[in-house]
């Protein structure tokens, strides 16, 4: 028996342009196992939160060949990041459906068409009175995802 190193499995790498962060990032698409993983997690994402949250960043750090930590990534770049991602790995159309005035429509988008634009800096400051405001921050996956809205339903 000899001791031959297990093969190497070339993939695609692609490239995105993170505006907010103005980073860019390399990685490759996702696999049958990533995908099965992504798979589990939606399926937990109403009743255990954490569970979606671990198992999503797993999958996308796996698939990340630079060095970006996407846990500290502004949610609105981790959701490019993920949809771009998704385009590569299954294609770039997307199919889904909506309901409008209590009927299910169906529609389907081009992934590629979706992008976001860097705030102002002034976006981030709120003054409250003279001299006196906050300097805000973009949430991350996680604070949105684990903190965010529950009931989307009472959201106008």
């Amino acid at each position: 028996m000899s001791n031959k190193p297990l093969p190497i499995i070339k993939t695609p790498e692609y490239k995105l342009h993170l505006p907010i962060t103005d980073q860019d990032l390399i990685y490759r698409p996702y696999n049958v196992a990533d995908e099965k993983i992504l798979l589990s997690a939606s399926m937990e994402k109403n009743e255990n939160a954490q569970f979606y949250v671990d198992n999503t960043l797993s999958v996308l750090r796996g698939v990340v060949q630079n060095d970006i930590n996407i846990e500290i990534l502004p949610a609105a770049e981790v959701d490019l990041f993920f949809i771009n991602l998704r385009s590569v790995s299954v294609g770039e159309d997307m199919k889904f459906s909506f309901v409008e005035k209590d009927e299910t429509k169906n529609a389907s988008a081009n992934i590629k068409d979706f992008y976001i634009s860097k705030p102002p800096k002034e976006h981030y400051k709120i003054d409250l009175v003279d001299g006196i405001g906050l300097k805000m921050r973009n949430i991350t996956f996680k604070e949105r995802i684990m903190y965010g809205i529950k009931d989307r339903k009472s959201v106008v």
